[in-house]
């Protein structure tokens, strides 16, 4: 009787399992894909554009930066260069190397995640000359409340926890006794 329980079970964590993958998944981002460009500025030698995944960024979700530097003349790509992108609102503050890829070396990409609503100053910061940075800012409207901290969701996590181990004692305690 203990093995089928067991087995029950399992099945159990595995149905629940695979729902809440195919849930998680149905918003995945994809880099480069339906871009929505938030920027755009000439400055130095540089024609720089910056796009943002999703749309309209929001408060505690995963926001995907692109930046596409180009030549201001013959807006001709520039695929070596030093790009920075640094988010600040207030107390915070935070920086992320944009990188490319061999696969799209034109376009540089950073993430970030945002703590706060309201209006946040980005700055970019790109040099094709070592030591030699040019700033472009400008401001990005974030949506949504502030991300609380606290410790609600550790103590519910503790509670379902705590009921599926004494739950699974106790059928086990109570079902073992009746066969023996």
């Amino acid at each position: 009787m203990f093995g089928k329980l067991l087995k029950l079970i399992f099945i159990t964590i595995g149905i629940i399992s695979s729902a809440i993958l195919i849930i998680s998944s149905a918003d995945t981002v994809i880099a480069h894909g339906d871009m929505n460009q938030i920027h755009r500025s000439n400055i130095n030698n540089y024609d720089i554009s910056v796009s943002i995944l999703p749309h309209d960024p929001i408060v505690g979700g995963f926001s995907h930066f692109t930046v596409e530097p180009r030549e201001r003349k013959s807006l001709a790509p520039i695929e070596e260069a030093l790009i920075t992108l640094v988010i600040r609102k207030g107390e915070y503050a935070y920086k992320s190397r944009a990188v490319n890829s061999p696969n799209s070396p034109e376009l540089y990409d950073a993430n970030f995640t945002f703590k706060e609503g309201g209006t946040w100053d980005v700055e970019i910061q790109i040099a094709t000359i070592p030591e030699e940075f040019t700033s472009i800012h400008f401001p990005l409207s974030v949506s949504g409340e502030s991300v609380k901290e606290g410790r609600e969701a550790g103590l519910f996590f503790l509670f379902v926890f705590f009921v599926l181990i004494i739950g699974s004692i106790t059928l086990t305690l109570k079902y073992r006794k009746k066969n023996n």
